[in-house]
């Protein structure tokens, strides 16, 4: 019997198996590259993905974080509307200003309709004029209110009535042009004026409403700032007095008028991007203009939308706010309000505001804010 010799090397030792069989086809190879790839690419999808993700809740984020803020912006005014410092509607009003204007209208709220069109010309102000105009189909809306972030308590002293002036220990933040409330500190006389000069070098802290200045407009036709008058009652002179000295212990306060309303940014701030919706291709932001800010400033991008109605108080008779019953019988548009003479019963606010973002996501942001400071939040509304 014969036996077959194992396979030897050229030395003469045994050659195992795994030496015959080691190493990979070019098939295999070709195999694990493509699996390889494919791995790969499920990765970088997977990354995309999440990328883009990301980027939609960012995006949907921002645009309920601007939204939210809106209408609390929106409410921090309308609450005041109508705030004329401590006299309420129930206080005689000595209204000194020569002439009314959008500025220095004592109107606490008014609005102006978009209706399906542009605003016509004849219905906004000429103050819009000089400012961005605002977006066919969107609505306006101005509040006026005292703000005392710039107010002034007036001490013994203060009060130079025979030069029409205020007299100050220390600087104060007037300047000529300014329209100021002036109360007592029993909040039964207020008087509304017009800065004609304001001064505040070393020793000369004041501010001067002499009539007969011409410096500023509307300016100012009297210089009693006490009493119940406008400058436009054929009776006037029998209605005006001499605070002498019961405005001591009262406050000046500027009056603030703020104005909302929607317009596209100029071209040259106007940057979309390659994935910006129709919508907002050029750049709707939302607006204010008013007393306290230079032109008109852009607060919020991306506003698409903004529909204001109104609520009035049926029950309310004219000069008697508190006549009403406090309850919302109807909402009113500005047009609907302004044709049938409504302003002084408007007790409430309800604006919608629409924002649309890059990823064409539109969402409605629905407030309504109750006025705090009278029907209309006017004085001389009525």
């Amino acid at each position: 019997m014969h036996m077959r010799a194992p396979a030897t090397n050229p030395r003469g030792a045994a050659t195992p198996r795994s030496w015959r069989t080691a190493g990979f086809t070019l098939v295999e190879i070709l195999i694990a590259m493509f699996l390889g790839l494919l791995v790969v690419g499920a990765l970088g999808q997977i990354y995309v993905s999440g990328r883009v993700v990301n980027r939609v809740i960012e995006n949907s984020a921002t645009l309920n974080e601007n939204g939210r803020f809106a209408m609390e912006f929106f409410a921090r005014d309308i609450r005041l509307a109508g705030y004329f410092a401590c006299g309420g509607a129930k206080s005689m009003m000595a209204d000194a200003l020569s002439e009314e204007t959008f500025w220095t209208r004592l109107q606490g709220i008014e609005g102006f309709d978009g209706g399906d069109s542009l605003i016509a010309a004849d219905t906004l102000p000429d103050v819009f004029d000089a400012l961005p105009p605002p977006l066919a189909g969107r609505d306006v809306f101005a509040v006026r209110y005292a703000d005392l972030r710039r107010s002034m308590r007036i001490s013994p002293g203060d009060l130079d009535l025979g030069n029409d002036r205020f007299l100050f220990d220390t600087t104060h933040p007037f300047v000529a042009g300014d329209v100021l409330v002036v109360n007592d500190a029993a909040c039964h006389q207020a008087g509304v004026f017009q800065v004609m000069y304001a001064y505040n070098d070393s020793g000369n802290h004041s501010i001067s409403y002499d009539p007969d200045a011409t410096n500023a407009d509307p300016g100012n036709c009297t210089d009693k700032l006490a009493g119940e008058y406008t400058c436009a009652d054929p009776d006037r002179a029998l209605k005006e007095a001499n605070p002498v000295d019961n405005f001591v212990g009262g406050v000046l306060t500027p009056l603030t008028v703020r104005t909302f309303f929607v317009a596209n940014r100029p071209a040259d701030e106007c940057t979309p991007t390659a994935i910006d919706c129709a919508a907002i291709a050029h750049c709707p932001t939302l607006y204010v203009a008013g007393t306290d800010v230079a032109g008109a400033v852009p607060v919020l991008p991306d506003v698409t939308d903004l529909e204001v109605t109104y609520g009035i108080d049926a029950d309310i008779e004219a000069g008697q706010p508190a006549s009403g019953d406090a309850d919302v019988d109807a909402y009113l548009s500005a047009h609907e309000i302004r044709a049938q003479g409504l302003w002084h019963k408007v007790i409430s606010m309800r604006i919608q505001l629409q924002l649309t973002n890059a990823d064409c996501r539109r969402v409605d942001f629905v407030t309504t804010t109750a006025l705090r400071n009278s029907a209309g939040g006017g004085l001389l509304a009525y």
